[in-house]
């Protein structure tokens, strides 16, 4: 069987994508744009390669960019950054409070939004793809699969997303995004 030539596309957009995130993160400050570019490239990659041979055709065509990140990563194991980073002031990070923190309440707060509430948003989307995917006429079986598989992939997305917001609203406003119209659609649908 002769490998398709979008395949092979594929590869070099992956590897090509490798090296734009290395050329990014080689650099003192990292370069949103080639970071957008190298993340856009991969998932192009990944996502074209699925429509070729499925997962397979992921499988495969990720070795290839994972052995040139090996390849041009190799270099830096044995040598110094060029730049010089700022000490970190260990003064304060090593010491204990005295008495306890008054934002102990905030990181138990962001715990309980990242770790269970995430967990619950993932899990409602999943289960309203599910609806979808029944609605469209698409195997229970089927069905099941694709929440078993949503639900971690959907949680770590949450979760990240959800870590690198600042405000409680913000991260309200995105777990309410997400349960809201995924209760809606499981209630109205199913």
């Amino acid at each position: 069987m002769a490998v398709l030539p979008q395949f092979w596309f594929a590869v070099a957009l992956g590897i090509a994508s490798i090296v734009v995130l290395r050329l990014s993160w080689s650099r003192p400050s990292r370069s949103t744009s080639l970071n957008a570019v190298g993340w856009s490239g991969i998932v192009l990659s990944v996502v074209l390669a699925s429509l070729t041979y499925g997962a397979w055709g992921v499988a495969v065509a990720s070795l290839f960019p994972m052995a040139a990140a090996l390849l041009l990563l190799l270099p830096s194991i044995a040598s110094q950054p060029r730049w010089k980073r700022k000490p970190v002031d260990r003064t304060t990070s090593e010491r204990l409070p005295e008495r306890p923190e008054p934002v102990l309440g905030r990181r138990i707060a962001s715990f309980m939004i990242v770790s269970p509430a995430a967990l619950l948003a993932a899990v409602m989307a999943a289960l309203a793809l599910r609806v979808l995917f029944l609605s469209f006429g698409g195997a229970e079986a089927d069905a099941n699969v694709i929440v078993l598989a949503c639900v971690p992939v959907v949680w770590a997305i949450f979760s990240t997303a959800l870590l690198m917001m600042e405000s409680r609203g913000t991260q309200a406003a995105l777990l309410a995004a997400i349960t809201v119209p995924s209760v809606l659609t499981s209630i109205l649908i199913g």
